[in-house]
């Protein structure tokens, strides 16, 4: 038998090199063509217009097991093409930029989004929020090349709670592998079909291994995404999710520098003074028990890993005033937690350390809070629970970084909205801060704040029921009624009580939900106009003009001009209104008067000394209900020729009146 040559060998080489991968990509195309696996890109098309873009709300079935489990996100669209007036910045998180409890105009972004509307007028504002609840950076990670193609102005980042029971966490439920390598695997080919089914298959064996806590709709998402409870500090574990996460915080960075997209990142914050460790080893004594400051620091001294004990001595040293010591004190404690809901502070160190190496902006929310809270120490005055701010504390957010941006010159703001004013103005109606109730009242009466449950039920009475506000509220949070639906509620409430602030929050609301809608500004220039402030209605109504051209916004631009007495412009705008296919009520009689008024008047400005003129401009005036103009031109006529016939008359008919 003749040797084979060297091209022989080389090509039956070849061959068996390559074989398995022809067998991987046929197997690849027989899996697509069958239809098998999904996509979920983080962007789509807007069904309802084309040229905008939403969050997927599916993305969030990337990155979890149990699809059931996976939380459902839902944010304003934006332009699918920038323009030169478009501001666009896109936050990065998880719940605490989602703005749980509130959500809606509760989140910072939102808020932040309001006030640089307010600075930047003439401007298309979007402060995309691409957050989904219970993930982490390595989600952050994965969404960064879709990010950049969008074109932000500025990317926001706030993360750090998660890394251990977030999605591929190192102690969560939605985990496939210890290995590093396997995770990015899992983010980089998902899209693979192939790899998809490699993953079905692990989830399966994931899904098994966790028993029935993934499956359970009746948990909270909190206890579904916990695989190990206990980690404790300067463990292993305690390691991982430290390393993990100032790995992929430098990927993370690297991504958008390389694209020169400025980063702002924020340092974490959370319940230290007022939250319980939830699991602390050790003895664990009442609060009552601790009858002075030596019982406290004998405790301290004598289990210096009990978590509970350090919490318990910084109440001590906190009731005594003795603030810095009791900042020590619960910042240990948090330390000692096990159960890591609440970042590490080795977390913030990361922060600002990667901030200084990379040159991305810092922003230290936790001085922030530090500065806002008693004693120095953040608690229940600005966080609800463990992690998630207040409106107050959601707004001191938005401040910090709605300050980063003005002072490092990132957006080009006209106005610089001063802080009372801004909070004055915060997008949190009532429904919102029910919904965040009853939000919160679920959470912290279910595992891991107590084992004691409590029904839905309980939770009406927790309410000035049957007040409308509060029963919105209520049907929203049972999923009985969309927000929107909701809102548009309240807004006709406070419109009919006369609580014309109110109504101008919940339009606030609604232009940061339908952010390319008109219909929100006619709502808050329809409570303008009733506080007789017409200039502003104005405004709205151009606005709300601009994005949408409604013949009823024309309409009520038509009416407001008429008020100031720009009659052109009224003409103009009840000219389309009436064009528009929508049939106003006398609108085509008004329209005539309004004519006639306009021509009447610039008559009179080459015939100041017509009183006939003046009576009938008059009399037009009345008919378009605009008796205070009509009065000035009746004085003027019986000052310019009160020995007018017409004059005469119309003093005579006064008199017997």
């Amino acid at each position: 038998m003749r040797p084979l040559s060297t091209f022989r060998k080389v090509l039956f080489t070849a061959i068996a090199i390559s074989l398995p991968f022809l067998l991987l990509v046929l197997l690849e195309g027989v899996l697509r063509m069958s239809g098998y696996g999904d996509q979920y890109p983080l962007f789509i098309e807007d069904p309802h217009s084309p040229d905008l873009l939403k969050i997927n709300p599916d993305i969030a079935h990337r990155y979890f097991l149990n699809p059931e489990a996976a939380p459902n996100v839902s944010f304003p669209s934006f332009k699918k093409d920038k323009t030169d007036k478009t501001i666009r910045i896109v936050v990065q998180g998880a719940s605490t930029t989602l703005g749980v409890p509130y959500m809606h105009g509760g989140s910072f972004p939102a808020m932040l989004e309001q006030r640089i509307r307010f600075s930047c007028p003439g401007n298309e504002v979007e402060v995309i929020n691409t957050s989904i609840t219970a993930v982490n950076t390595y989600t952050l990670l994965d969404l960064a090349d879709e990010i950049t193609e969008i074109e932000p102005d500025a990317v926001i980042i706030y993360s750090g709670h998660n890394e251990y029971y977030g999605a591929l966490g190192v102690a969560s439920t939605q985990f496939l592998s210890k290995g590093e390598l396997l995770k990015y695997f899992y983010i980089v080919f998902d899209d693979l079909r192939l790899f998809q089914l490699l993953k079905n298959i692990q989830k399966g064996f994931a899904r098994k291994s966790s028993g029935d806590v993934l499956l359970n709709p009746d948990k909270t998402l909190m206890e579904r995404m916990v695989a190990r409870q206990s980690i404790p500090y300067d463990s292993e574990l305690y390691y991982a999710g430290i390393r993990q996460f100032d790995r992929n915080l430098n990927k993370l960075i690297r991504i958008y520098k390389d694209r020169g997209i400025p980063v702002l990142i924020g340092t974490t914050v959370s319940n230290l003074k007022d939250l319980e460790p939830f699991i602390s080893e050790g003895t664990n004594p009442g609060l009552d028990s601790l009858q002075s400051r030596e019982d406290a620091l004998y405790l301290v001294a004598n289990e210096n890993m009990n978590a509970m004990a350090h919490f318990l001595a910084g109440k001590v040293y906190f009731s005594e005033q003795n603030f810095d010591e009791a900042r020590a004190m619960f910042l240990r404690a948090r330390e000692l937690d096990q159960l890591r809901f609440r970042a590490p502070g080795e977390i913030n160190n990361r922060i600002r350390s990667v901030a200084e190496k990379s040159g991305i902006i810092l922003v230290d929310l936790d001085s922030v809070f530090a500065a806002h809270s008693p004693g120095g120490t953040p608690g229940n005055e600005l966080i609800t629970e463990h992690v998630h701010p207040n409106s107050r504390g959601y707004f001191l957010m938005a401040d910090a970084f709605y300050n980063a941006l003005k002072d490092h010159q990132i957006i080009s703001m006209k106005n610089t909205v001063p802080f009372k004013e801004a909070f004055e103005m915060m997008p949190v109606t009532r429904i919102d801060s029910v919904y965040a109730h009853l939000g919160i009242r679920l959470l912290t009466h279910s595992w891991p704040f107590t084992s004691r449950e409590l029904d839905k039920d309980s939770l009406l009475s927790t309410l000035s029921m049957p007040a409308l506000p509060d029963s919105l509220g209520w049907q929203v949070f049972n999923k009985q009624l969309d927000w929107i639906e909701a809102i548009n509620l309240y807004y006709t409430y406070c419109m009919d009580m006369k609580i014309y602030h109110e109504a101008i929050r919940a339009a606030e609301a609604m232009k940061l939900e339908l952010r390319y809608s008109g219909i929100p500004y006619n709502m808050s220039a329809k409570a303008y106009g009733f506080m007789n402030n017409t200039n502003q209605a104005i405004y709205e109504l151009k606005i709300g003009y601009r994005l949408e051209p409604l013949p009823e916004i024309a309409y009520n631009l038509s009416g407001n001009y008429l008020k100031t007495g720009n009659l052109q412009e009224s003409v103009r705008y009840l000219e389309y209104a009436l064009n528009g296919g929508i049939l106003f009520e006398q609108g085509q009689e008004k329209l005539k008067i309004l004519k006639s008024t306009l021509e009447m008047d610039q008559q009179l400005s080459t015939d100041s000394t017509n009183v006939l003129l003046m009576l009938s401009l008059a009399r037009n005036y009345v008919m378009l209900n605009q008796n205070a103009k009509a009065n000035q031109l009746i004085k003027k006529a019986i000052q310019t020729d009160p020995s007018h016939p017409e004059v005469r008359k119309l003093l005579s008919h006064m008199q017997n009146r």
